[in-house]
């Protein structure tokens, strides 16, 4: 599990940027979406559930808020949960 922030989001190359802090620092993890990568995404009290870009492109303007990515063992991306602020 990858806790962190969203910095970043990058539809044209399925790309979720997070910040993550790792002890004293915090590191940023680029972390590839598949059309298989579930989101559930909580936005004014209302749930949303999408799979790959379609779910990407709910957290576009969502910098700063919180998200939990949940990856297999060869760190491909199988669900991100987020509530946006």
């Amino acid at each position: 599990m990858v806790k962190g922030s969203i910095k970043s989001v990058d539809l044209g190359k399925s790309l979720l940027v997070i910040n993550q802090k790792l002890k004293n620092e915090v590191v940023d993890r680029e972390l590839s979406i598949l059309d298989t990568t579930q989101f559930v995404v909580t936005k004014a009290g209302q749930k949303k559930e999408l799979l790959g870009k379609d779910g990407l492109r709910l957290l576009e303007g969502a910098e700063g808020s919180q998200v939990n990515v949940q990856c297999d063992k060869d760190v491909n991306v199988l669900k991100v949960t987020v509530t946006v602020k």
